[in-house]
């Protein structure tokens, strides 16, 4: 059984919202399903450049997630919400997401889950210009991952080092580091 996250007390309510509704004339009525449903599709929606909507969809996720229980899937929700948070520019907000997504991560103690979180955390502090935090999360990130493993984490640190290289005025480091990502990213295939 995966690790869950409480219950919430009472009879938890079928409200599936807006784009949900508009997904298909099926009663989903599982809210596992929905979980997974409304991420998905909030993947979709976020790809469009439809921010709005996505982040609407991932709340639909993390609700449906809390009521379940599943703390890993209302984890890569709240971190996909930070993720779009931060394309809205509402990086304060992106902020506390993915702090709650971290708290998640590290009760799961995942340590590739957590890795990736303190990487995406990097995303936000950056538009805020809180350099040396970001610095932090992805020296945090780095710090958990094996040798060559986690090449799609390992990218997105390499991308966010680069646009920190590039906010401190280092062109040469950031060009350096973001043909690095580049170059890894198609060895990889990612």
């Amino acid at each position: 059984m995966p690790p869950s996250l409480p219950r919430t007390a009472g009879p938890a309510p079928r409200r599936r919202g807006k784009f949900l509704d508009q997904v298909s004339p099926v009663e989903l009525g599982d809210d596992e399903l929905i979980a997974l449903a409304a991420q998905n599709i909030g993947i979709l929606r976020n790809m469009e450049g439809a921010f709005d909507a996505a982040r609407e969809l991932y709340l639909e996720s993390i609700a449906a997630a809390l009521r379940t229980g599943d703390a890993r899937s209302a984890l890569v929700a709240y971190m996909h919400l930070g993720m779009v948070c931060s394309d809205l520019d509402t990086c304060m907000e992106a902020s506390l997401y993915l702090e709650r997504a971290l708290e998640i991560a590290e009760r799961l103690g995942d340590r590739l889950l957590i890795a990736s979180v303190h990487a995406n955390r990097a995303r936000p502090l950056l538009r805020l210009g809180e350099l040396d935090h970001a610095e932090q999360a992805l020296d945090a990130a780095e710090a958990l991952i094996p040798g060559d493993g986690y090449p799609g984490t390992r990218c997105n640190i390499m991308r966010r080092r680069a646009a920190l290289a590039r906010l401190r005025g280092n062109l040469d480091e950031a060009e350096r580091l973001a043909l690095r990502a580049l170059q890894a990213a198609i060895a990889e295939q990612l």
